[in-house]
C-alpha cells in the first residue's frame, strides 16, 4: 500500500514525498504523511479516512484511499502508465480476483453486458474478505520504545504488502477502473468533461441573455402601465378635488339657506298660532294632579286628576311619577287641540327625545283622523316642538324583578261594557291576582254610579273589593267651559289612550306587571273612510297598531318591566260576546243586569237605546240571550224599535261608512242576526230581512272559532285567555 500510494501521488505531483524510511517510522506516521500528501495533491476524499485504519492494510479504508488516488490520476488529461518500482520478493500463488467489480464513484451499477465495469456494489462487504486471500503479511512487530505504561492506542501493528501481488492486482483492476471511467463519461458528461460544461454554461448564458431581454421589455410594459395609472389618478384626483370643493361650497350654500330657512321657519312658527302644554303640578296630599295648557300666549285652560285607591308611594317629587304624568297630560292635550287644531304643539312641561316626538306625531295623526276627515282639515298640522332642555328629561322605572319574585299582578281597567267584564271572567280562571283601575271622564263618576259598585262588590274575591280610580273633568260641560266658543267641535277623543297611560301611573303606585285591556280584534278595521292617505278609524287607539306602539313605548321610556296587552286582540265581537253572556248565566257573578256600553247614557245610568253602539251590542246579545233577558239587559226589545232600525241597517253595510262609535265589523253583525234568528226570527225587524240574513249569516259560521294569532298575550296567560276558542274545539 505503501509503495502504491507514493506512486501514485506522484503521478499526482507529489514527488516530494519520501517513504523510503519505511522501517524507521511507525505505521500510523507513514499512514498520516500519505494522507496529508493526498489532501495536498487535491485528492478531498481521504479527509473522512484515519491514519489508524490504514495501518492495518487490509481495511475497507485502503481500498478507499488507493480507489480515489487512481481515480485522480486517470481523470487527468495525461497521465502515465510506468509501473510503480516494488521490492524484489518472492510472489505467491494468487487466486482469481475475476469475481470483484468495479463500480463508478456514485456507487451505481454498469448495466454493460460485455463485462466492462460490472457492478461493484457488493465491495464494501467483499473486498476484505477476497483482498485477504492475495495479501502477505510480511512482518508484525510492536512498535518500540513503548514502555510498559504508555497507552495502548500507540502501541500499533508494522504491516507489509507483497510489491507483486500488487502488481498483479493492479494489471486485474486497471482495464476495469479505465471501462468504468468510460462508462462515467459516457453517462455522465456534463459532470465529467469540463468543455460539455462549457457548452452548457454558454447554453445557460445565452438563456439568461434573452431571459434578460424578456425582462426588459416586461419592465418597460410595466413602467409604462404604470405611468399610465399615475396619470389617471392624477386626474382622478384632481376631478376629487373639483368635485370637493363643489361639495365644500354647495354645502356652505345650503348651509346659510338652512339657517335662512330655520330663521324664516321660527319666525312663521311664532306667528303661526299654538298650542302649549305648559306644566304639570301635583300636590300628594290631595291627591290632585293639574296640566296647564295655553294657546298661543293668551287664553288659558288646564285639566284635573283626582288618584283614588289603595296608592303607594304617593311622592309630587318623584321622577318616575313626573314622568307618567306628562305622558297622561299629552293624552289629554288632543281634548283641547281639537278647539284650535292649530300647526303646532309646543311641550314646556318636561323633555322628549326626537323617537318620542316621532310617536306622539304619528298617534296624533291617527288618533285624530276622524276629527280631520269630518272637519274637511288637510294634515299639515300637529308638528311638536320641545321647549323643554334635555337636561328635564325624565327617567324610565327599571326593573322591578317582580315576575322573577312571583309577584305577577294584573290590573284590569274597568269600562263598565262587556269587554272589561269578559277580561276579569277569563282571569279569574287563573291564580294570577288581578285588581280594577276605573277612569272616569267627570268627577265622583264611579261613586254616583251604582252599576260600578255593583261590580266591584261582585268581584270582591279576586279583587280585595276595592279599586283604583283615577277621574278627570273631561265631560262635555267642562269642554264647553275650557274651550267653548271655538268653530270646531271634538270628535273622536283618543280615550282608549288615556286610560292606557293612566294604567301605566297606577302599575307604578300599585306594583302592578301586567295591563290587560279588554281591546277586540274588530278595532283594526277602519271606518271605509281613507283621509288624505290614512285610514280613519274611530278606535284606532284601541287597535293592534296602537296596542304595539304603546307596548314597546311604555317599556323603553316609562316602566321597563311593564307588560301592556289587550286581553281580547285574539277575538272578535261576536266571539266575547257568547263568552259573555254563557258566562254571566252560568255563574254566581251574573253581569247581564249591571253591564252597560252605552256613550250616550244619561248619567251613566241606562242604554239609551237611540245610538249606533246600543244597536250594535243588542244585535250581539241577541244571538245569546233571550227576549226577556233582552228587555232586563236594554229596557225594550230594539228589533220592533223603528227608529232604532236605520242604526241597524248602517251596521250592516259593509261598503259604506261605518258609524264613528266603538262598533264592530258588518261580518258579525250580519252572524249575529243569523243566530238569533233561532230565539227572536219573529221579531220585526229579523222577519222583515230574514232571507239576506239567512243567506248571509250561514257563511260566516267559522267566525265562532276564528282565532287571530297577532297578539301580545302573556305565555303565561294564554291558555286561560284562549278559552273561548278552545272550549269550542274540544
Amino acid at each position: 500500500m505503501r509503495i502504491l500510494s507514493q506512486w501514485l501521488l506522484s503521478l499526482l505531483g507529489g514527488g516530494d514525498l519520501h517513504l523510503d524510511d519505511q522501517y524507521e517510522s511507525p505505521p500510523i506516521v507513514v499512514a498520516q504523511k500519505i494522507l496529508l500528501a493526498a489532501e495536498k495533491v487535491g485528492v478531498p476524499e481521504v479527509a473522512q479516512l484515519s491514519a489508524p485504519a490504514l495501518t492495518s492494510g487490509v481495511s475497507v479504508e485502503v481500498c478507499i484511499l488507493l480507489d480515489a488516488l487512481t481515480t485522480a490520476v486517470v481523470s487527468g488529461e495525461e497521465y502515465c502508465t510506468t509501473p510503480p518500482a516494488y521490492p524484489r520478493e518472492p510472489v505467491e500463488t494468487l487466486e482469481s480476483s475475476d469475481a470483484l467489480d468495479v463500480t463508478d464513484d456514485d456507487g451505481q451499477q454498469n448495466a454493460s453486458t460485455d463485462g466492462v465495469g460490472e457492478s461493484t456494489a457488493s465491495l464494501d462487504t467483499e473486498v476484505d474478505d477476497v483482498f485477504s486471500r492475495w495479501l502477505v503479511v510480511k512482518e508484525e512487530q510492536l512498535l518500540s520504545g513503548l514502555t510498559e505504561d504508555a497507552d495502548n492506542g500507540n502501541a500499533m501493528i508494522h504491516t507489509d504488502i507483497d510489491p507483486a501481488a500488487w502488481e498483479l492486482e493492479r494489471r486485474r483492476m486497471l482495464p476495469k477502473l479505465q471501462a468504468v471511467l468510460q462508462d462515467k463519461l459516457h453517462r455522465r458528461p456534463a459532470e465529467s468533461s469540463w468543455r460539455v460544461r462549457l457548452d452548457q454554461v454558454q447554453t445557460h448564458a445565452g438563456s439568461i441573455v434573452s431571459g434578460q431581454d424578456d425582462m426588459k421589455n416586461e419592465i418597460a410594459k410595466i413602467q409604462a402601465s404604470r405611468h399610465k395609472q399615475t396619470d389617471e389618478l392624477e386626474r382622478y384626483e384632481k376631478m376629487l378635488n373639483n368635485r370637493f370643493l363643489r361639495a365644500r361650497r354647495l354645502y356652505h350654500e345650503g348651509t346659510t339657506r338652512l339657517s335662512k330657512a330655520q330663521s324664516l321657519m321660527q319666525t312663521a312658527q311664532q306667528a303661526e298660532p299654538f298650542l302649549t302644554f305648559e306644566s304639570i303640578q301635583f300636590d300628594a296630599d290631595s291627591r290632585l294632579a293639574t296640566f296647564q295648557f295655553h294657546f298661543c300666549g293668551g287664553r288659558r285652560f288646564q285639566a284635573a286628576m283626582s288618584l283614588a285607591g289603595p296608592l303607594q308611594g304617593l311622592d309630587e317629587t318623584s321622577p318616575v311619577l313626573r314622568n307618567a304624568l306628562l305622558h297622561i297630560g299629552l293624552c289629554i292635550l288632543p281634548w283641547f287641540w281639537m278647539g284650535y287644531n292649530c300647526k303646532y304643539i309646543r311641550i314646556e312641561a318636561g323633555y322628549l327625545n326626537p323617537e318620542q316626538v316621532h310617536f306622539w306625531e304619528e298617534f296624533y295623526q291617527n288618533v285624530l283622523s276622524e276629527f280631520l276627515y269630518l272637519h274637511g282639515l288637510d294634515r299639515d298640522r300637529l308638528y311638536i316642538i320641545v321647549d323643554a332642555p334635555a337636561s328635564e328629561a325624565l327617567p324610565v322605572l327599571p326593573d322591578r324583578k317582580l315576575e322573577e319574585q312571583s309577584k305577577a299582578k294584573v290590573l284590569v281597567p274597568l269600562g263598565g261594557g262587556k269587554d272589561s267584564l269578559v277580561v276579569y271572567q277569563l282571569l279569574s280562571s287563573s291564580d294570577t291576582p288581578c285588581a280594577w283601575l276605573h277612569v272616569g271622564d267627570r268627577p265622583e263618576e264611579f261613586e254616583r254610579s251604582w252599576r260600578f259598585k255593583e261590580i266591584v262588590e261582585m268581584t270582591q274575591n279576586r279583587t280585595g273589593g276595592t279599586a283604583f280610580r283615577f277621574e278627570h273633568n273631561m265631560d262635555d260641560k267642562t269642554w264647553e267651559r275650557e274651550v267653548g266658543g271655538t268653530r270646531y267641535q271634538p270628535a273622536g277623543h283618543p280615550w282608549a289612550a288615556l286610560v292606557a297611560f293612566d294604567s301605566v301611573l297606577a302599575a307604578i303606585l300599585g306594583d302592578f306587571t301586567h295591563v290587560a285591556v279588554g281591546n277586540e280584534r274588530s278595532a283594526n278595521y277602519g271606518n271605509n273612510i281613507v283621509h288624505e292617505g290614512i285610514l280613519v278609524n274611530h278606535q284606532y287607539d284601541k287597535s293592534f297598531d296602537f296596542e304595539t306602539r304603546a307596548h314597546a313605548y311604555i317599556r323603553k321610556y316609562l316602566v321597563e318591566d311593564l307588560h301592556y296587552f289587550s286581553a281580547l286582540q285574539h277575538l272578535w265581537e261576536v266571539q266575547i260576546a257568547r263568552t259573555f253572556a254563557s258566562r254571566s248565566l252560568e255563574s254566581s257573578e251574573n253581569f247581564l243586569p249591571v253591564f252597560l256600553s252605552c256613550n250616550e247614557a244619561p248619567d251613566g245610568d241606562k242604554w239609551c237605546c237611540k245610538c249606533a253602539k246600543c244597536a250594535f251590542v243588542f244585535i250581539l246579545m241577541s244571538a245569546w240571550c233571550s227576549e226577556a233577558q233582552l228587555v232586563e239587559i236594554f229596557g225594550e226589545n230594539l228589533f220592533e224599535k223603528q227608529s232604532i232600525f236605520s242604526d241597524f241597517l248602517s251596521l250592516l253595510d259593509e261598503e259604506g261608512v261605518k258609524p264613528m262609535e266603538c262598533v264592530g265589523t258588518a261580518c258579525e253583525t250580519w252572524l249575529s242576526l243569523y243566530l238569533a234568528l233561532r230565539v227572536h226570527g219573529e221579531s220585526t225587524f229579523l222577519k222583515a230581512h230574514e232571507e239576506e240574513i239567512r243567506r248571509k249569516g250561514a257563511e260566516l259560521m267559522h267566525l265562532l272559532d276564528d282565532y287571530n294569532s297577532e297578539h301580545l298575550l302573556p305565555q303565561f296567560l294564554e291558555p286561560t285567555l284562549r278559552q273561548p276558542i278552545m272550549a269550542l274545539e274540544a
